[in-house]
């Protein structure tokens, strides 16, 4: 449980200005959840930027000293795991004002625990900029907080306000770059050694857990001299190579490949990664060139199933034919490509499996990967309840799809093919 430690809270109001607020960021779900914090590091960063010393706050640890203004990611689990984390919070931090970030494309009276009488500050929509005003307006004194776009807000007589939506911001190069040195461990694991983090676009909001069901929507992209800029620094500093954090890198070919363009142009090589993986259904044989001329030898396609029915129930819409042609272009540019599927997804019965069965095993991949996911009591994006599995048969399902994709010919001669490139060293550097 979290624990406040023997230092008592500063109300931000009372914090002298030349001493830094203690900002705490939390997230609900398990503790131990080693998923990258993008959301959470994108506002500590916000926060620094306003002059305030952000820190991650974990419910197993206990802490030196206690935040002026913890703030909660509203979308890191399910409505009611937010809502007891927040009542956790509430007790260890009695003094301590809390607030709830709901992400974009959520509406806070539609989230019941964001109307609980513990919450003094809701962030709606966007939260960086609204966060870096109100820590803006309560650094000066303020108690009441008219004119803060996207903020609900409560004051001391317990009474609800709610200021007007704030519009999103779809080029964040305000925004500064997330605070990856809270968490160094995660990156560790995320990333190949020695590769620095690279984030060049936002999908909304930032933390949404269905990134790639979101692809072709909403989506903040940072200014490419400022990404060029970036990497140019990190690698110049030592870096081995540049880790890529985008959620949905190939939304835009376009500006996919004059990125990679850029990185061409450097003086030294570069490698590339994508710790969340490419989308896949947009690219062409140039990006595909263009992305192993720079440095990518490996690549992960997550796909949640292959079955039209299963991804109009889900609201995923992947265009499974552009996602063939994009793996077999990966495949051609000499990059080992493989293919993560997910068994037990909501509403899902065996001919869904076997339809995502067959596209894998037909598909140009170098390697296949299924995973289990338990939906025994499933909700699908819209809220209503859908039949799924229990545990256990969500676990004998994917042994049974890993047995029957275990062998193919032409899946082992691509592997074999790919190998002997890298061991010759027949990998593509030339230049566009």
């Amino acid at each position: 449980t979290l624990d406040s430690g023997d230092e008592r809270s500063i109300p931000l109001t009372s914090v002298p200005p030349w001493l830094p607020p203690r900002v705490g960021f939390s997230r609900a779900g398990s503790a131990q959840d080693r998923s990258l914090p993008l959301g959470l590091l994108s506002l500590a960063a916000s926060a620094r930027a306003h002059g305030a010393d952000p820190m991650l706050l974990d419910r197993d640890d206990a802490l030196a000293a206690a935040p002026s203004l913890v703030v909660v990611d509203g979308e890191s689990g399910s409505p009611t795991e937010v809502r007891e984390h927040l009542e956790v919070l509430a007790r260890r931090f009695p003094g301590v004002d809390l607030c709830l970030a709901t992400g974009v494309g959520r509406d806070s009276d539609n989230q019941p625990e964001s109307r609980l009488e513990s919450l003094r500050y809701v962030l709606r929509g966007e939260a960086e900029p609204t966060l870096g005003e109100l820590l803006h307006a309560l650094r000066s004194g303020r108690r009441e907080f008219s004119g803060v776009r996207g903020l609900d807000w409560r004051d001391r007589d317990g009474v609800l306000h709610r200021e007007p939506d704030r519009p999103l911001t779809l080029t964040p190069t305000a925004h500064p770059e997330p605070a990856w040195d809270l968490c160094p461990d995660v990156l560790r694991e995320r990333l190949p050694r020695g590769f620095a983090p690279w984030l060049t676009s936002w999908t909304c909001p930032p933390t949404c857990p269905t990134c790639h069901g979101s692809f072709g929507r909403s989506v903040r992209v940072r200014d490419r001299g400022h990404a060029l800029a970036q990497a140019r620094r990190v690698l110049a500093e030592g870096a081995r190579g540049l880790g890529f954090l985008d959620e949905v890198f190939d939304h835009d070919v376009f500006a996919a490949k004059a990125l990679l363009r850029g990185l061409l142009k450097f003086e030294r090589p570069t490698r590339l990664a994508f710790a969340r993986g490419l989308r896949a259904e947009t690219i062409d044989l140039e990006l595909a060139t263009l992305l192993a001329r720079a440095g990518l030898r490996r690549v992960d396609v997550p796909i949640q199933t292959a079955s039209p029915r299963l991804q109009s129930l889900l609201h995923e819409h992947r265009d499974m034919g552009a996602t063939r042609r994009s793996v077999a272009h990966l495949a051609d540019a000499g990059i080992f490509v493989t293919g993560t599927f997910q068994i037990g997804a909501p509403g899902e019965d065996a001919t869904d499996r076997r339809i995502t069965r067959s596209f894998a095993q037909s598909a140009a991949f170098h390697r296949i990967r299924f995973r289990t996911r338990s939906s025994a009591f499933p909700v699908n994006p819209r809220g209503n309840a859908l039949p799924g599995l229990t545990p256990v048969e969500a676990r004998r399902a994917c042994l049974q799809a890993r047995l029957s994709c275990a062998w193919a010919p032409a899946r082992a001669w691509r592997v074999v093919r790919w190998t002997g490139r890298q061991l010759l060293g027949a990998g593509i550097t030339g230049r566009i």
